[in-house]
């Protein structure tokens, strides 16, 4: 008996430690070529044990892997999100690589990395790191199809694929879940959305954001998703008032970054008329902890809440705050409750 104890307890140690690791040990220290989001080659060692990044979303997506303790240089945004901290306490001390369109390659080189992640959206995101012999692998995750295959994508590359392929099969069956109960729904019953932006309350997203598709996905329309971006690989872009009363929206979604709350709007007298104030419909997007609204492995949680705010009847029997329980229990080590997280 005891003998079979023993046993089961190294297994599942074994188990816990190559979660997210290399089960091939014989090749850790061989080099590889992998194939990056953009379809690029880039040739990495065989083993990832110091990953360095100045994209933000990418950074996420390591920490939701399981990987965030082998980030050795991370962007200035990443690197002051208190969330990180609570997942991963040691993020607060790495030194900044810069931001997505402003890289800094001194700091990269010296944090001596295995990998260097970098944004995708723009095109070639390493081009610039090429100059200094830092060859990069470019991450794209800003539509709702391509944030699980870049999950998998890169899972595969840091050895976290068991965990990758859990979010994939989540995030996807969520997705097929939302379709199918909103499926034949008249265009007449999705609300009018106006999301506000991180400029205030009269910016908000063109049809060229995630955002949108998001709005659309869970059985809204857009006010702005006719709209164009400001440009650069901005997608926000400014409205005037007067737009906004003349659209007439049903709903408006407050998002984290954005700098007024539902009272600055309520309070508006000029939007008094408005539908959405009317009937009380002017909501904050979740999370105090971070942005649902926002590219992450967590903005499946987000779709959940919304869906279920536009159109509650049909997704009444979905616990949000459970499913966020669940979901951040197995990708941050914590229930979302035990980290004060709420809707």
């Amino acid at each position: 008996m005891k003998k079979i104890t023993v046993f089961l307890c190294w297994f599942l140690l074994m188990f816990f430690f190559t979660a997210c690791g290399y089960s091939d040990r014989g090749d850790a220290g061989r080099g590889r070529t992998v194939i990056d989001d953009l379809g690029h080659e880039v040739r990495l060692p065989g083993k990832i044990d110091r990953i360095a990044t100045n994209y933000g979303i990418a950074a996420h997506m390591v920490i939701a892997l399981g990987a965030g303790h082998r980030l050795v240089a991370l962007d200035t945004y990443s690197r002051d999100n208190s969330f990180y901290h609570e997942v991963v306490p040691a993020i607060k001390e790495l030194p900044q690589a810069g931001l997505p369109f402003d890289a800094d390659p001194e700091i990269i080189l010296k944090s001596r990395p295995d990998i260097v992640l970098t944004m995708g959206r723009m095109g070639d995101g390493g081009l610039r790191l090429s100059r200094y012999g830092i060859t990069a692998y470019a991450v794209k995750a800003e539509t709702i199809e391509s944030l699980p295959e870049s999950m998998l994508r890169l899972g595969s590359v840091l050895g976290c694929g068991e965990k990758a392929s859990r979010f994939s099969r989540y995030y996807n069956d969520k997705i097929k879940m939302i379709r199918r109960r909103l499926k034949g729904i008249a265009e007449k019953e999705r609300p009018l959305v106006y999301l506000t932006g991180p400029m205030g309350l009269f910016s908000t997203c063109s049809g060229e954001m995630m955002q949108h598709h998001i709005i659309e996905l869970c059985g809204g329309r857009n006010a702005g998703g006719a709209l164009r971006g400001m440009g650069s690989g901005h997608g926000w872009t400014s409205v005037s008032m007067e737009l906004v009363i003349a659209w007439n929206p049903g709903v408006i979604l407050i998002i984290k970054l954005s700098p007024v709350r539902v009272k600055e709007v309520t309070a508006q007298p000029e939007l008094a008329g408005v539908d959405a104030v009317k009937h009380k419909r002017v909501y904050e997007y979740p999370s105090r902890l971070y942005p649902w609204d926002y590219p992450s492995p967590q903005t499946i949680l987000g779709m959940l809440w919304l869906a279920k705010k536009l159109h509650p009847r049909l997704f009444d029997d979905i616990n949000v705050q459970r499913e966020a329980d669940d979901f951040f229990t197995v990708f941050y080590g914590k229930s979302f409750s035990a980290m004060g997280g709420s809707l």
